[in-house]
């Protein structure tokens, strides 16, 4: 059965070997190489703390969950042991916790699928070292990931890349930020594939199938619909 164990809980054996010691000091060689690897993947993983924009689709990261927000209202009030057991006689349950449950932040490692620009996500897999085993695709926010190195060829490369890939992308999206004002009412006969921002009864971002000056209008994906340029 496939199963994947902590490299802390697993020790060779030489029993079935026809050069105990020359496998011996095989496996004593590998393991000093892969402790100095870790050691120097770790010191680049410092150099790529805050580096979150551009990362290219394939890229291993770990994720970071975001923690329920607290309970909104008055904490609940404290019982005293008879008034715990009369509440459990009258109701049938426990009464409500005196102190809420702390739910912790929890990390998980992950493959980029896609960057959806529009919302500020990227579309990652959840990482899984069984190759048979299907995982689910979710969203998670660009400033919510980190790139982690391991498995990687020519680290100095693979940093300065990733590093290059976000300075790059943080310049275009200031770009992008501040044309918003220069072109604001410019919104007639845009061109097919140009990403708007539709307001009225709620606000959504579609992409332009095409402008109809006859009817002053855009198709849109998604919605099947058509929307007026003014």
């Amino acid at each position: 059965t496939e199963a994947t164990y902590p490299a802390a809980q697993v020790r060779p054996l030489f029993w079935r070997s026809g050069s105990p010691a020359e496998d011996a000091d095989a496996c004593a060689e590998r393991h000093a190489t892969a402790l100095a690897d870790l050691e120097i993947i770790e010191r680049l993983h410092e150099r790529l703390i805050g580096v979150h924009y551009g990362l290219p689709d394939g890229q291993f990261v770990v994720v970071k969950s975001r923690a329920p927000p607290p309970p909104v209202g008055p904490p609940p009030r404290e019982y005293t042991a008879e008034e715990a057991a009369q509440f459990q006689r009258d109701h049938g349950v426990p009464p409500p916790r005196s102190t809420p449950k702390v739910v912790e932040e929890v990390e998980f490692r992950a493959v980029i699928r896609d960057t959806l620009h529009i919302s500020g996500n990227y579309v990652v897999d959840r990482y899984s070292a069984k190759k048979d085993v299907k995982t689910r695709s979710e969203r998670v926010a660009f400033e919510d990931v980190r790139p982690v190195l391991y498995g990687s060829r020519d680290l100095e490369s693979v940093v300065a890349a990733l590093i290059d890939r976000h300075t790059a992308e943080v310049a275009r999206r200031e770009l992008a930020s501040a044309l918003q004002s220069k072109v604001e009412a410019c919104r007639r006969d845009l061109p097919q594939g140009c990403w708007v921002q539709c307001t009225g009864e709620s606000t959504s971002y579609v992409e332009v199938l095409e402008y109809d000056p006859w009817e002053d209008g855009y198709s849109i994906t998604g919605r099947g619909r058509r929307v007026r340029a003014r």
